[in-house]
């Protein structure tokens, strides 16, 4: 049985999101009031089209359920990685571990490593 794509709406992109994938699937999942909550990773559909309209996936993939779900939890992994530098506090080793975990996926990336001083980096 195949997934139909339900359009979520979104709010524009915010600055920075489209040179930086991290910060776009970062707010991947957002609160609006009322305590309703969008997550355009929601299902494995979603999650695929996400990938697409960045480029980073083809559109017949064929996004399975655990791929949508550890895209899902990296993208949480990432948001730690964010509240820790822009709190000025270390990185949880398990984030980092997460990040390169999904790095090391691809052969070619360079793995994030993190000093409590200047905050991450790659190499």
């Amino acid at each position: 049985m195949e997934e139909s794509l339900i359009e979520q709406p979104a709010p524009p992109p915010a600055q920075g999101e489209e040179e930086h994938p991290s910060l776009a699937l970062v707010n991947s999942a957002i609160a609006l009031p009322g305590g309703h909550t969008v997550d355009l990773l929601g299902a494995p559909a979603q999650a695929n089209h996400w990938l697409t309209r960045r480029g980073l996936a083809p559109v017949d993939a064929g996004m399975r359920e655990m791929c949508a779900t550890q895209l899902r939890s990296l993208r949480e992994q990432i948001r730690s990685l964010f509240a820790a530098r822009a709190e000025g506090l270390p990185a949880l080793p398990a984030a980092v571990a997460a990040v390169n975990d999904a790095m090391t996926r691809v052969p070619t990336a360079a793995l994030l490593r993190w000093d409590d001083k200047t905050g991450p980096y790659r190499t």
